[in-house]
């Protein structure tokens, strides 16, 4: 039937005609799509809950030299026809959730998001000046803790009954470690590195482990900073200060909490002070610390071995080196017990709302421990919760030493990790083998 003199306009038949001479085959749209599965990914702790899907590649990295350095002699080598670095980007960016991991020392979300709303020329005169305000807030509140370190490491240098330190977990290392092309592909095993700066000495302590030792979740982290009092306590150190940044897994978290209290309980100090950073702000010495290890890491050709790695931090300051200690799986202490003994609230004694995420301050004293002190902001008076759980009588009698230990085996690693370390012997000296 002719459509003349219909007032329906005709079906817009553009995209549904099968003669595209120039469309890239299917076959080579796939090589980029197994390129870009094939190269090794991670999540990170601190995206995990905002975007628990997303994955991330080495920093170093970019869409261009994945598609120039790699994708191109990758195709090569299995006799594949490449895509243009056009198509490759596109498929990157619309069919996958891959980020390339920035450094923590990266700038501030916070500040980012509420400086493009000042800046959007929609905004109206009253949104830009509460912004502005907002902004001002959350630069003041940073600033006022990294003021806070400052001041009480001086004052601990002149006390002498004071112990003020950072920790923090830093970027996983890979063993092996290789240059030649076909590793890039492959699984590595991971050595991790708890980072402990003792603020007063300006000491950096390292305890690193391989995976299959230990885990690194909060009883790893809380094992290892029990350890470390008991090796590098000083006598006469009655107030414990700690300052951390924010990530739940590791720093926060009600293992981290048994172990202040436990801490208090047992007579190693009379106060125990875990303060958190500013998102996004949380310049800590042992980042500085990390820095240097990742620099000289720059020069490193080849890793074999988690031993490479030991060695290898234990050299990159020459004045003042850095204390390597290799962690044992005897040194990790299951908090399971002391988890038993406390009632994890969100209600405070006051009646007021605990928000645990939002948590500036923890503090825990001798004299009664088992009430935990909290502030949401830095210029809050502490107000106490109490933590111990109803129907226990008696204060947490086991002490830390009692504690059992967590792991009695090496852990397995996964098969196909298994599979690609095997296929990395080759590359290795026998030596290492």
């Amino acid at each position: 039937m002719s459509n003349e003199g219909s007032i329906t306009p005709k079906k817009d038949k553009r995209g549904k005609h099968k003669n595209r001479p120039n469309r890239t085959p299917a076959e080579n749209l796939q090589s980029a799509r197994d390129h870009i599965n094939a190269i090794p990914k991670y999540t990170s702790h601190y995206s995990r809950k905002r975007n628990p899907g997303k994955v991330y590649i080495n920093h170093d990295l970019n869409i261009s030299k994945l598609y120039k350095d790699y994708y191109i002699d990758w195709c090569k080598e299995r006799d594949l026809v490449h895509v243009s670095e056009d198509r490759y980007r596109r498929i990157f960016c619309t069919e996958y959730n891959i980020g390339f991991k920035l450094p923590k020392s990266d700038t501030c979300k916070t500040c980012g998001m509420l400086k493009i709303k000042i800046e959007d020329p929609g905004a109206t005169t009253e949104e830009i000046k509460s912004d502005k305000i907002k902004l001002e807030l959350h630069q003041r509140r940073a600033e006022a803790m990294q003021q806070s370190l400052k001041r009480e490491t001086e004052y601990a240098k002149i006390s002498g009954d004071t112990y003020v330190i950072t920790f923090d977990l830093q970027q996983a290392l890979p063993v092996p470690n290789l240059t030649v092309g076909p590793a890039f592909y492959l699984r590595k095993a991971w050595v991790y590195n708890l980072g402990i700066h003792d603020c007063v000495t300006g000491q950096g302590y390292m305890y690193m482990w391989p995976e299959n030792v230990a885990k690194r979740g909060s009883d790893e982290i809380a094992s290892i900073l029990y350890k470390h009092f008991r090796e590098h306590y000083i006598k006469g150190n009655k107030k414990l200060i700690v300052y951390t940044d924010n990530c739940g897994g590791q720093n926060k978290n009600w293992s981290i909490i048994c172990l202040w209290q436990q801490l208090v309980v047992d007579g190693w100090f009379d106060s125990v002070e875990h303060r958190f950073l500013v998102v996004g702000h949380t310049h800590l010495p042992c980042d500085r610390d990390f820095a240097l290890i990742e620099k000289y890491k720059k020069g490193m050709r080849q890793v074999y071995e988690p031993n490479d790695w030991y060695q290898a931090v234990q050299k990159t300051k020459r004045t003042n080196p850095f204390v390597v200690n290799v962690i044992k799986q005897k040194d990790i202490i299951s908090f399971k017990y002391l988890l038993t003994q406390i009632q994890k609230r969100n209600v405070l004694d006051d009646k007021g709302k605990l928000n645990f995420s939002h948590v500036s301050h923890f503090k825990f004293c001798h004299e009664d421990p088992n009430k935990m002190y909290i502030k949401h902001a830095i210029n809050e008076e502490f107000r106490s919760v109490t933590i111990k759980k109803r129907g226990i009588r008696h204060s947490i009698s086991l002490r830390l030493k009692d504690l059992k230990r967590k792991y009695y085996q090496l852990l397995p690693l996964n098969n196909k990790k298994v599979s690609n370390l095997s296929e990395l012997l080759k590359y290795i000296p026998p030596i290492y083998i």
